[in-house]
């Protein structure tokens, strides 16, 4: 079994199927994916769909990026879902051929509401999306640093 990390997919569904038949993904591999799966791209809608039936299997750890972030905030209020829109909120939408977000099937706003952790642990390597203070564990971490800040003159992390 092989432990794979995948960033930053932004809503490109063939790029994501490029990568996976290049690299071979095997049924057995875990992938991490790093977050930002939305926006951007054509095609958020068929990379959820592929994110859930990966994640079903079991052999899929998805992760929160600024991307989810912003979709999740968009989620309970309005003057969110007017920034959500102008950070690519008008792409998913489109991949969904869709006016809305509660428009979206329920299954998928499940997935980007609860279905991705904030960071992925084992004995050798940490994941996140952004970055990681090195003075503190990966539950201690503001969201300010695991979503949004730049991976810039890092120091080793004290794991």
């Amino acid at each position: 079994m092989r432990t794979l990390a995948v960033g930053d997919i932004h809503g490109c569904y063939h790029a994501l199927r490029t990568l996976e038949v290049f690299v071979g993904f095997q049924p057995n591999d875990h992938i991490i994916t790093l977050g930002d799966h939305i926006h951007r791209g054509p095609d958020s809608r068929s990379v959820i769909e592929w994110l859930i039936a990966r994640q079903r299997n079991g052999r899929l750890t998805a992760l929160r990026g600024n991307h989810e972030c912003v979709f999740q905030a968009a989620l309970t209020s309005a003057l969110d879902r007017e920034t959500w829109l102008g950070f690519g909120g008008d792409q998913i939408l489109a991949s969904y051929h869709v006016q809305g977000i509660n428009q979206m099937p329920i299954e998928h706003l499940v997935f980007l509401q609860n279905g991705l952790k904030d960071f992925y642990e084992n004995e050798t390597h940490f994941c996140v999306h952004a970055n990681a203070r090195e003075d503190m564990t990966l539950k201690e971490q503001p969201d300010r640093m695991l979503f949004w800040k730049k991976f810039v003159d890092v120091k080793p992390h004290h794991s």
